[in-house]
């Protein structure tokens, strides 16, 4: 739900890309006779790319992992034991211009394969 209102939220300052997310819904569902299906679903790539973008920009803000052996960072002596609680900042990372440029513009081109304007290893 949070996803789907901040999508919605996004969009409703971006006219054009409301415009493209509305016709696309309405050409896909006029094909499928105005039923909503997986198949639908899967023909609405512009809406894809607005759910990617909505969940960089909007993510949960940090994963907690653990480690699972000893590891040394490369380039130092300093190692992370097995067992450590790592927080991984998804806020900060999908914020960074380094990895997502204009990180605060809501840009769902972004993660179109013909235009991909990110770091794909910075987004999860």
């Amino acid at each position: 739900s949070s996803a789907a209102a901040f999508t919605i939220f996004e969009l409703a300052q971006y006219p054009d890309l409301l415009e493209r997310a509305q016709n696309e819904v309405n050409e896909v569902l006029k094909r499928h006779n105005g039923q909503l299906n997986y198949d639908c679903l899967q023909e609405m790539t512009f809406l894809g790319l607005c759910l990617q973008e909505t969940n960089r920009k909007y993510p949960f803000p940090f994963l907690s992992r653990e480690c699972t052996q000893d590891y040394t960072l490369p380039g130092t002596k300093h190692v992370i034991e097995k067992g450590t609680p790592i927080v991984i900042p998804l806020l900060g990372i999908h914020r960074d211009a380094e990895h997502f440029p204009n990180p605060m513009t809501y840009d769902p081109d972004r993660f179109s394969p013909a235009n991909a304007n990110y770091s794909d290893h910075a987004y999860m």
